[in-house]
């Protein structure tokens, strides 16, 4: 019998003779794969067991070395200051470069830093599949440590679905971003294909016991442009939602459970929005009532001013979620322990207010709203419908209608118009108004 080559490719090219040989081949890999993924998860599930897993909410940060050595160290410093999960993104590979440069990004490939010596050893990108290797060999002795277990996560481009669900079976990745409808409305990807690869993505997830993230839904304007008339962002939010829903739908439909499907909590363009405070407390109930059982993400704007705002914010949202979610920082490996203590310093509060007066149920205010009516015996109405009511009846009374519209916490009175109900009595005293304006 020859011997058997040594590399995959020299497998298949010694099975071109035959299709039998090729099946035969490719069936081979594909259990050898199989295997590595089963082990990886296996291996994720015995560390657990031995060094215990971190507190909830976890801490992430986004590393910021873009070669592998550098990136494995200091990956081991911010695990070693406290961060639960740390993020590297992925570069463009030079094929991937060529796709996105098709789909009309600019985009060019990863190349290694300035200065390295021929003697030296070819540098790798830390995003790259040897990279993460580096880096999760680091996460795993720092966790080791401080004895609770570090999570590994990734950031693609778009079109990157599929290859990235790979590596990330293959090295043990915790945690990967993949959103198909964020790739459809922000990455201008074609539907199909975005559907195509995030389905098989989405099934290498599933069994390799990996988190998939999801945004926290697109900003999607085409409406308003098609419109030629701006929404205010309640409008843009419950768009957002809707597309964070039809991703959520997709991950489970290809086997991943809600537990380990993790959603933004909040539009990241909100922040910047006038009443945001009020406008984020509203997203973050939302979703709690529309995707039970996902945990929340909550990712720290890069945006100084925006940051501070989404800091306090984070304070008032966190004791209406349960605590398994993620808090993502903005950090370096020298700021990391302060930025820690102060999330979990935020996190242990919230919790203490929840323990204290129990969690905000979003559907509290409906049923209560119920009980009032059948105890007023009042036919049975939407809460909204009340909103209108109001609106209406301050115009009656001759409120401004720009103090109608602050009452109603709207961002602009077109909207507030919708919400006011012309009723006769207002119309006669119009025309009477008007007569004795022109006629005495």
């Amino acid at each position: 019998m020859p011997r058997r080559p040594g590399g995959q490719i020299d497998v298949l090219v010694a099975s071109l003779g035959t299709t039998g040989g090729w099946r035969a081949a490719a069936a081979e890999l594909a259990a050898s794969a199989f295997e590595r993924i089963d082990a990886n998860r296996t291996a994720r599930l015995e560390l657990l067991a031995v060094i215990g897993d971190a507190a909830r909410p976890w801490v992430g940060v986004t590393t910021v070395e873009p070669e592998s050595a550098d990136g494995a160290r200091e990956a081991g410093l911010l695990v070693a200051a406290g961060v639960d999960v740390v993020r590297v993104d992925v570069p463009a590979s030079r094929e991937l470069a060529d796709r996105l440069h098709d789909a009309g990004f600019e985009l060019l490939p990863w190349r290694a830093r300035a200065g390295t010596g021929p003697g030296d050893s070819e540098p790798a990108p830390a995003g790259s599949q040897r990279g993460l290797a580096e880096v999760r060999l680091a996460l795993d002795e720092a966790a080791a440590e401080r004895r609770g277990y570090a999570r590994l996560a990734t950031a693609a481009l778009p079109l990157a679905g599929p290859e990235q669900a790979v590596v990330a079976a293959f090295e043990r990745v915790d945690i990967v971003d993949g959103d198909p409808i964020a790739e459809v409305v922000d990455g201008n990807v074609d539907p199909d294909r975005a559907l195509a690869d995030h389905a098989f993505a989405h099934r290498l997830i599933a069994r390799s016991g990996s988190i998939v993230v999801l945004g926290a839904g697109p900003l999607v304007v085409a409406p308003d442009l098609a419109r030629g008339a701006p929404s205010g962002p309640a409008t843009l939010a419950g768009r957002a939602l809707a597309l964070e829903l039809l991703g959520a739908a997709l991950a489970r439909r290809d086997g991943i459970p809600p537990g380990r499907i993790l959603v933004g909590a909040i539009p990241p363009w909100l922040i910047e929005e006038r009443n945001s405070a009020s406008l984020a407390i509203a997203q973050v109930l939302l979703r709690r009532a529309a995707l039970p059982g996902h945990p929340l993400v909550f990712e720290e704007p890069e945006d100084g001013t925006a940051a501070i705002r989404w800091r306090a914010i984070l304070g008032a949202a966190l004791p209406l979620v349960e605590r398994d979610g993620l808090v993502v920082r903005r950090a370096s490996a020298a700021t990391a322990g302060q930025i820690v203590a102060e999330t979990r310093a935020v996190a242990d509060a919230a919790a203490d207010v929840a323990g204290a007066y129990g969690p905000i149920d979003p559907r509290g205010d409906n049923r209560a709203w119920m009980a009032l009516l059948a105890s007023a015996g009042v036919r049975v109405a939407r809460l909204h419908d009340a909103r209108h009511t109001a609106a209406t009846l301050l115009c009656q009374q001759g409120v401004p209608i720009r103090v109608v519209m602050e009452i109603l916490g709207h961002s602009q009175v077109s909207l507030t118009m919708r919400y006011t109900h012309v009723l006769p009595d207002m119309m006669r005293e119009a025309a009477a108004g008007m007569g004795e304006a022109l006629w005495g």
